[in-house]
Formats: structure tokens, sequence, C-alpha cells
């Protein structure tokens, strides 16, 4: 049944067992809420910059324009 694969991407065949159940477990990551109250500790934590590069350092940002990303 090679017909149904695309290029590029493994496919792991199993009808069952435990990493079928860990798959089924993983796929619904995003079926989360969180309350008012913890949408604002999380907001809280908004420092309004970047801890990891700073976007305003001109050698930073000529380096981010010279990359090339596309083929």
């Amino acid at each position: 049944m090679a017909d149904d694969l695309l290029p590029g991407f493994l496919t792991w065949r199993n009808s069952g067992g435990p990493i079928k159940r860990r798959m089924e477990q993983d796929i619904h990551i995003w079926d989360i809420e969180l309350t008012d109250e913890e949408m604002a500790k999380v907001a809280a934590k908004d420092l309004g910059r970047s801890e990891i590069v700073d976007h305003e350092d001109p050698v930073f940002v000529k380096m981010l324009c010279d990359m090339d990303i596309h083929e």
C-alpha cells in the first residue's frame, strides 16, 4: 500500500497497543481551557519585550535581514 504514502513522510502502522493509545492522547493536547484568573496570571508574565534577543539591536536586525531562508 505504498501508494497512500506521501513523499518525505514516515508512517508508523500500528493497529493498537501503547503507541496508538499515546498518539490518541497526544492529539488532545490543545483541548484545554483556562479560567479568567489563569489567563490573568499568564498575561502578568508578559514583559512587553523579548528576553532572548534585542530586536532593536542593529547588528541583530542586520543578521536577520541577511539570512537566506528561501531556496
